[in-house]
């Protein structure tokens, strides 16, 4: 996706997170739109600087459960 096409997309959805009355964090843009983060980067950039949208640090609350198998070497005696 090219920036001036991701300019786009962020912005309308930042339109529509505000509607809504909600907060639009970058994971929510991130699992929306799928960006590389370099265009992420410039188009973001550039929306700033163009004024269309304001962007500040803030502190994201939430709860994360993780309950996962993964394969790892298990090592015994000879006996064991």
């Amino acid at each position: 996706m090219s920036v001036k096409d991701a300019k786009k997309d962020i912005l309308k959805l930042v339109k529509k997170y505000e509607n809504k009355g909600e907060d639009l964090w970058r994971n929510k843009i991130t699992k929306e739109l799928n960006l590389n983060p370099n265009t992420f980067k410039k188009a973001v950039a550039e929306l700033e600087k163009e004024g269309k949208i304001k962007t500040k640090m803030g502190i994201v609350d939430e709860t994360v459960e993780v309950n996962r198998k993964r394969r790892a070497l298990l090592f015994t005696t000879k006996n064991g």
